[in-house]
């Protein structure tokens, strides 16, 4: 396979994924030390404020609350937010106890369970219920016990809340089927969500995919629940994988989680998280969201490790994968995604010529009954985004 050395700059491949100039004056104010952070902090009043704070702003200011108390930071809007910490603990405590309660069911099913994201986070990293605002709880099963894992959750009356719908559970038996989709989303009596995940990354699809990760796995305990999460190299790596994603509004929340882990693991495995760096195709991630942390933030990420991520050999699929990600979506690199994705799943040998089964491919992962319905659903998102140029359009023409 053709390769080569891949070096641009942060703002070009990160576009979408960094934080906007005010993202990052709140994120110094809730990360730094007391200078920068109050530096950041005064910035963020003068150039965006209260008034015009974005969804994905909001959820750090717990954390600007923490900072700025400690630092004894004197603002109305300090109190303020002291009250949605309090908010946060308070919905995270419920959130916490209730899903404790599906992780023992799993458990006691002898289904092996590792919390991911915001669950293992708040329960290594934060060590505090108020810092980090979930709206949903991430749960990573064995890939071959996905299916027993849904029927204890349908036993325990969750509800598949999943473009999937109800054949969830018939559909998940299938092996093809487990190799193209990574997680299905339900919602437990009460309403809350848990997002039940069989494999870790949305592009390591393989059946022995997250065996490493299952390997490395540390024992934590969820309420009195007992469960893993991952090592945290591993952690480090999943929280800049997903953080090098478009988003109309950056998730910028990525670069707390990453300074946090990065911040109390002073033991953490660099050479590991190189390792599986390369063995997953995730350099492109990896060297542009450490970097960033390193040159913004001062993360104590070890030169040599920089280095060696720079000169690993990224070939063209990686970078039109990581292209296509950290850019706005449109038909064709969500396309290009999907292939990919089939192309490189051992799964298609099950389904004859692969130009045969990728129509089948389609419907499972867009969740339709049927097959046929593959085209009009392509029409459909075609038309739609042509309607959306034509609006912007019509409208350009209106104000010129």
């Amino acid at each position: 396979m053709s390769s080569l050395l891949f070096r641009t700059s942060k703002a070009v491949i990160m576009e979408g994924c960094l934080p906007e100039p005010g993202q990052e004056l709140l994120l110094k104010a809730a990360l730094l030390p007391p200078n920068e952070a109050i530096a950041g902090w005064e910035g963020w009043l003068s150039n965006v404020g209260i008034d015009r704070i974005d969804s994905g702003s909001q959820r750090l200011l717990p954390l600007v609350y923490r900072n700025l108390h400690a630092i004894g930071a004197q603002h109305p809007l300090v109190n303020t937010f002291r009250g949605i910490y309090r908010r946060t603990w308070y919905e995270n405590q419920i959130l916490f106890h209730r899903m404790a309660l599906l992780v023992s069911a799993l458990e006691r099913a002898g289904i092996a369970t590792m919390l991911l994201k915001g669950a293992a986070l708040v329960s290594l990293y934060y060590r505090d219920l108020g810092l980090r605002p979930m709206s949903d709880f991430d749960v990573l099963v064995p890939t071959d016990r996905a299916a027993d894992a849904i029927r204890v959750l349908l036993s325990e009356s969750c509800v598949p809340l999943g473009k999937r719908g109800a054949p969830v559970e018939r559909m998940i038996q299938s092996d093809v089927f487990r190799e193209w989709i990574h997680s299905e989303h339900f919602a437990e009596p009460e309403g809350r969500e848990l997002d039940l995940h069989w494999h870790t990354l949305t592009e390591c699809l393989t059946p022995d995919a997250d065996t490493d990760f299952w390997n490395a796995a540390v024992p934590t305990v969820l309420n009195s629940a007992p469960t893993r999460a991952l090592s945290s190299a591993d952690q480090l790596l999943h929280i800049c994988f997903h953080g090098a994603e478009w988003n109309r509004v950056p998730p910028v929340r990525w670069i707390a989680d990453a300074m946090v882990v990065i911040r109390s693991s002073p033991d953490l495995d660099w050479e590991r998280l190189l390792v599986q760096t390369m063995k997953r195709g995730l350099a492109p991630e990896m060297r542009n969201a450490l970097g960033y942390l390193s040159d913004t933030f001062a993360a104590p990420i070890p030169p040599s490790v920089l280095d060696e991520l720079h000169q690993i050999r990224v070939s063209r699929g990686e970078l039109s994968r990581y292209r296509s990600r950290t850019r706005p979506p449109h038909f064709a690199s969500h396309s290009l995604l999907l292939g990919r994705r089939y192309f490189q799943s051992t799964a298609r040998v099950a389904l004859g010529h692969p130009l045969i089964g990728f129509p089948k491919f389609l419907q499972q992962v867009w969740g339709l009954e049927r097959k046929r319905q593959v085209p009009v659903h392509i029409a459909s998102a075609v038309l739609v985004k042509l309607r959306r140029k034509w609006r912007r359009l019509s409208a350009r023409a209106n104000t010129a």
